[in-house]
């Protein structure tokens, strides 16, 4: 192994371990694991273009960004976690047919042939989730493998859904690794896709110099071969290499925007409850990278993967199901350790402005309105956003909520000892039904 092979491993190591030290909870910062995703510049890019704000966190993919515009793939190269671990379950094919090739007679060898074209489905994922993000809603921020990382780091602190679905796509990544080679590396991860095209102005400038400066003073004419005698394959291939990248890139972007827009319009039909600071539920589901570090850290365990979702756009999506506890007044860790900013940081003192949802009273089911003694949820709010008001029409009292205090923490609903429950909390932007 040479010296610079050698660092390299050094160096790849140490992010692996790094990357495992964050998203395990070794480390002592509570947002630790949103480090390793918001290190992805893919990530990065689409969820500031859709959501149209930017996070200090996002610094680290700004950085690798800047790398790969001066050294291609950079990230790949030096640092990233998933890379290197396809790299190690790849290794024993690549060595098994090293080894029947220096034992096969030369004779035996097969001529080397050209390679046959590569379909590679990772350009398109990039340009297609750019093309959605820039219409609001980013398709597959999911497929990026910091991503897939950090969501199958889930089962140290329980297995969710979102974990496993996680755990089995990087199981079918290592497995396609150890049997094809690193085909998600070079053909299909979307972060790889995206170094390509931020390295692409250096190769194009690159190639430029390289071509004699006789053939670029030249007139080019039709008949004129020595165009074609260019150290990179010939300017006809590259120039043919150019036009077909650069139309590729303008269809994945334009199918991208087109089913953003789609998805965009019809995510909001039937959208359950959402964690504190979502953000608008037309691209919640796009910018949320389904990481699942918003349900391991909630302490109030109310956050659940969604299995059966409205529409099929939030499948495991965090929703809030106030089952058993409420949205404590006094923790922001959900806002805190999301990556992608689908749930947008809001300081302790303005939590109550992050907005879940709005509580409402069936007062046919409420004790207190027919008469029987009872104020637990007007107790249990830790926003003094329900009261006891008399009513003259039926002689009795009614809780009613104002909404202007109300958060939709979801401390009222729990308590509630009708059944079933008559204080609920429902989306804000759903009418109430009388």
């Amino acid at each position: 192994m040479s010296a610079i092979r050698y660092i390299r491993f050094v160096v790849r190591l140490a992010a692996v371990a790094a990357a495992g030290a964050a998203l395990l909870g070794v480390l002592p910062w509570p947002a630790a694991p949103r480090w390793v995703p918001s290190a992805s510049p893919f990530v990065a890019v689409c969820s500031a273009i859709a959501g149209g704000a930017f996070q200090i966190a996002w610094a680290a993919a700004l950085a690798v960004a800047a790398a790969c515009l001066i050294r291609p793939r950079w990230f790949c190269r030096w640092a990233c976690p998933m890379g290197l671990l396809v790299e190690t379950a790849s290794t024993p094919r690549r060595v098994l047919l090293r080894r029947c090739r220096a034992k096969a007679p030369p004779a035996a060898r097969p001529a080397t042939a050209a390679a046959p074209p590569r379909v590679r489905i990772g350009p398109l994922v990039f340009w297609a989730t750019l093309g959605g993000a820039i219409a609001g809603y980013p398709l597959l921020l999911w497929l990026d493998p910091l991503v897939l990382l950090s969501a199958s780091a889930g089962p140290h602190s329980g297995l969710t859904s979102a974990a496993a679905v996680a755990l089995a796509g990087v199981g079918a990544i290592l497995l396609l690794a150890l049997f094809g080679g690193p085909i998600w590396c070079t053909r299909l991860c979307p972060l790889g896709a995206m170094q390509d095209v931020l390295s692409g102005p250096r190769r194009w400038i690159r190639a430029a110099r390289s071509t004699p400066s006789a053939v670029r003073s030249a007139p080019v004419r039709a008949s004129d071969d020595s165009v074609n005698k260019l150290p990179d394959g010939g300017t006809t291939n590259a120039a043919r290499r150019t036009v077909l990248s650069g139309a590729a890139a303008l269809l994945g972007t334009g199918l991208g925007a087109l089913a953003g827009l789609r998805l965009r319009g019809r995510s909001q039909a039937g959208a359950p409850l959402r964690p504190p600071g979502a953000v608008g539920e037309d691209c919640f589901t796009g910018v949320c990278i389904r990481c699942g570090a918003c349900v391991r850290a909630c302490p109030a365990h109310i956050l659940r993967s969604d299995l059966a979702p409205a529409s099929p756009a939030g499948w495991l999506a965090p929703r809030v199901e106030f089952a058993s506890d409420y949205c404590r007044e006094d923790c922001t860790r959900c806002m805190d350790v999301c990556p992608s900013g689908a749930l947008r940081a809001v300081p302790l003192p303005r939590k109550q402005e992050a907005k879940i949802g709005l509580a409402r009273v069936d007062l046919t089911l409420c004790w207190l309105a027919t008469g029987r003694e009872c104020h637990s949820c007007i107790h249990a709010c830790p926003y003094q956003a329900i009261q006891s008001v008399w009513d003259e029409d039926v002689y009795s009292s009614k809780p009613v909520v104002k909404p202007e205090l109300c958060n939709g923490c979801g401390a009222c609903q729990p308590v509630c000892p009708s059944a079933p429950q008559a204080i609920r909390v429902k989306p804000a932007r759903q009418k109430e039904v009388q």
